[in-house]
């Protein structure tokens, strides 16, 4: 009987291979990516967790015919056995293995080794190495620079940091940076009349992030040109990241946005009969013009906003 015989047996199963494993010995490790930063003039350094590495699962399978653990085909396993679960290593596919102690978890083939010697005949001692799989799809997705909308707040975080190691506060003019990339996330989610509010506050980042490069730069200025070396410079990438992506967030919006063109009249209208007359409904019209209040009496020759 083997060791795990209260429990599930092991299992195998990858394309379509299902072999069960006389496993002798189970080895997991794990752990955390933990990424460093040291800051000036303080003890210790700041720990970002950026997640979790994959765990690594190692098995130890004695193969050897007369296995009379439960769930194990005690007549196939040497050679046969051993040999099918050595070529599914071959099979470059994700896999589910399952684990007496743990349960199923999906992983890949990583290694494998194999000892048979003279003095022990019929008998395959065998190392299987995993790697569990979180199973991403790869797709162009993934070679896309992320949404603006998602990934603002997050850069002006990265930049405040660098600048705070080189003695710079982004924030010493009001409003920090995450406070502004907030209002621009918040923004780039509002509805579409809130689009000349999103453009407000981009103009508001842009101008903000020239004030402290200009600022900080030039070594004769008040800011002594804290960063204008190379240690900070990561600071000024950022900056200059966070202004593309403030334009760009304006673009994503106002491109998902129906376009407009304006339309005049000799004569006065209302909105009511301008909506009757290209069928366009109401209200998308009186959120088009919300220069014109009421639009009951419009005066010749105002523009109006024409959705298409």
């Amino acid at each position: 009987m083997g060791i795990f015989e209260n429990m599930p047996p092991c299992t195998w199963h990858v394309g379509s291979e299902t072999i069960t494993l006389p496993v002798i010995r189970i080895e997991t490790d794990g752990g955390n990516r933990i990424v460093e930063h040291a800051r000036g003039g303080q003890e210790f350094e700041k720990l970002d967790d950026t997640g979790s590495i994959g765990d690594n699962i190692v098995l130890s399978v004695d193969w050897f015919n007369g296995n009379t653990e439960p769930g194990v085909d005690g007549d196939t396993q040497y050679p046969d056995l051993c040999n099918r679960m050595i070529l599914s290593f071959r099979i470059h596919e994700c896999g589910t293995l399952r684990l007496p102690t743990v349960g199923v978890i999906r992983c890949r083939a990583r290694t494998w080794k194999r000892v048979e010697a003279s003095d022990e005949r019929d008998v395959a001692v065998t190392q299987f190495v995993f790697k569990r799989d979180n199973e991403d799809g790869v797709t162009a997705a993934s070679f896309t620079s992320p949404s603006a909308r998602s990934v603002a707040r997050s850069v002006a975080e990265a930049a405040t940091f660098s600048a705070q190691q080189a003695g710079v506060d982004l924030s010493d003019f009001g409003s920090s940076l995450q406070e502004l990339a907030a209002g621009l996330e918040d923004l780039a989610s509002a509805p579409a009349e809130q689009i000349a509010a999103l453009e407000v506050q981009a103009k508001k980042i842009d101008a903000a992030c020239k004030s402290f490069e200009a600022l900080h730069t030039s070594v004769f200025g008040p800011g002594e040109g804290l960063l204008s070396f190379a240690p900070s410079a990561a600071a000024i990438r950022q900056m200059r990241r966070l202004q593309d992506m403030a334009a760009r967030v304006v673009g994503e919006r106002l491109s998902t946005m129906p376009t407009r063109r304006p339309v005049f009249f000799a004569e006065q209208r209302s909105l009511f009969q301008i909506a009757a007359q290209f069928n366009v409904p109401l209200e998308t019209l009186l959120q088009a013009n919300p220069q014109l209040a009421g639009g009951f009496s419009i005066p010749p020759n105002t523009p109006i906003n024409l959705v298409q």
